[in-house]
């Protein structure tokens, strides 16, 4: 993630250059509490806000899995870092509302390849999963990081019809 530039990147609110910051407070801070919780709250509004994703988003997915999965023993950390990985790749994949940027080519590779590892570690929360809304928001998160995008949707469409 050094070899990054952040300035390069955009994020809801403009330059980027905040996000390696927010990642780092992620690496340690609880979750599981309210949404507006830090550093939480900030990086859902920087990288996927109200169904939008930028260049920023495809470069922090990688950063996200590898902090879920170094937290694994923190369910609760690993799983906020998985369902907004789950989200971004949803919202690239199937934007609801405005078509996203296209994955920088020197991002590509990594964020593809992150996509492969997170689909497994998602599956792994959710056989531990207690929460049937949480179990739900890992399943959509499954199918869109196994590019699954109509799963994705259809899944999420469900929790409307309940």
């Amino acid at each position: 993630m050094t070899n990054i530039d952040w300035r390069q990147l955009h994020h809801a609110s403009g330059v980027a250059a905040d996000i390696p910051e927010l990642l780092e407070q992620a690496r340690h801070a609880p979750a599981g509490g309210d949404y507006r919780d830090e550093p939480w709250f900030s990086l859902w509004s920087a990288l996927c806000h109200q169904g939008d994703v930028y260049t920023a988003s495809y470069a922090a997915l990688p950063a996200l899995l590898g902090i879920a999965h170094a937290r694994q023993q923190d369910h609760a950390a690993a799983r906020e870092c998985v369902l907004l990985a789950g989200m971004i790749e949803l919202d690239r994949a199937s934007p609801e509302f405005r078509s996203p940027p296209p994955i920088p080519a020197s991002l590509a590779s990594m964020y593809y390849t992150a996509l492969e590892t997170g689909a497994l570690l998602a599956q792994t929360l959710l056989a531990r999963e207690r929460d049937a809304s949480y179990a739900r928001a890992l399943e959509i998160a499954i199918a869109a990081m196994h590019r699954n995008a109509a799963e994705a949707r259809r899944l999420d469409r469900l929790d409307d019809d309940v």
